[in-house]
């Protein structure tokens, strides 16, 4: 995700230098991952702060597709173009399964670029907390994990034990059998401390 489209910006911000990489669903803006110049850039960019700040690694958030793509719900957003090409070209992948690869690519560069830069870093994802939500924005961390292009997840388990859909220990436990060998470090929802709905005391541990 680049942001909102009314965010003040400078007038050299790459997202009007480079206006074809830039997808537009509602007021929002994100880079298409399906563009090379996209992941090379955010290539570029994972290689250009591990050589020039003395970084453990990169961590990034679960900004990929838009929420609601995969349902039909991101008015705006066409890659069909892409998709297009992708087929002329002899490309077997559906739509869907397309668009996963294209995040897996894009993780993967990142990756490739962390460890190129210094062979001790680390470079993390934080998904949704539950597979299905991270599922919905084309993520996969299971490939990642088996594929070995990521260091350690931390799902964004932003709910509290007792919660009816996702209860935080169930929540957690799901993860178990996808994480294998791969170490997992919960993503906490400290600023919801005090809601009524979430965590209304420092009680809950």
């Amino acid at each position: 995700r680049i942001g909102l489209k009314d965010w003040e910006r400078a007038n050299n911000h790459p997202c009007f230098l480079y206006p074809e990489r830039v997808q537009i669903v509602g007021n929002s803006m994100y880079w298409n991952p399906a563009n090379p110049d996209v992941i090379k850039y955010l290539e570029d960019i994972c290689t250009e702060l591990m050589s020039g700040y003395n970084l453990d690694g990169i961590h990034i958030d679960d900004y990929f597709y838009p929420d609601g793509l995969r349902l039909g719900k991101a008015d705006g957003w066409d890659d069909s173009s892409y998709y297009a090409e992708y087929v002329k070209n002899g490309g077997k992948m559906s739509l869907e399964r397309w668009r996963e690869e294209n995040v897996n690519t894009t993780v993967r560069a990142m990756y490739n670029a962390v460890h190129r830069a210094s062979k001790d870093a680390v470079f993390s994802v934080s998904p949704g907390g539950r597979l299905v939500n991270t599922q919905a924005l084309y993520a996969d961390p299971q490939y990642w994990i088996a594929e070995g292009t990521i260091d350690f997840l931390a799902p964004q388990i932003y709910w509290q034990h007792g919660h009816k859909i996702a209860d935080f220990k169930l929540v957690l436990d799901s993860w178990k059998d996808i994480m294998k060998d791969t170490p997992c470090i919960p993503g906490l929802a400290a600023y919801r401390w005090g809601e009524k709905d979430a965590f209304e005391s420092l009680d809950e541990y």
